[in-house]
């Protein structure tokens, strides 16, 4: 979007608000997305290393806390499972579908299961 302000003193007001051209679309996107970063010195960085030490709320974590801890990235998405699946493509009859569509949230899983236990019993008997 492509916005026009007027700012008079502490107030500004939207003149325009419309769809930004290919023109003004290369212009911002040609603007530095960079966050410019200034590294403290060794002086701030000693002041700043004292003031955290000296907090009784921020103590250092102890050596078995760090080993306790986790990566995010770890912990994120499903758990995987020690059974995989595999993923393939396959026709049912519109009246197998409709009956485990109406069995509710989970339906796929339950097919799996009556297919599984079919498999199971086939194993048996054989």
């Amino acid at each position: 979007m492509h916005s026009i302000c007027l700012e008079r003193g502490a107030v500004r007001r939207v003149i325009s608000l419309r769809r930004a051209n290919r023109r003004e679309v290369n212009t911002m996107t040609k603007t530095s997305k960079r966050i410019d970063i200034k590294m403290p010195t060794e002086a701030d960085d000693r002041l700043i290393t004292a003031a955290a030490q000296s907090d009784p709320d921020a103590q250092p974590l102890t050596p078995e806390q760090l080993q306790v801890m986790v990566p995010i990235r770890a912990q994120r998405g499903r758990p995987k499972s020690d059974h995989k699946k595999l993923l393939l493509s396959v026709r049912y009859s519109p009246e197998v579908v409709d009956y485990f569509r109406s069995t509710g949230d989970g339906w796929q899983s339950r097919m799996d299961s009556v297919l599984l236990n079919y498999v199971h019993r086939q194993m048996r008997s054989s």
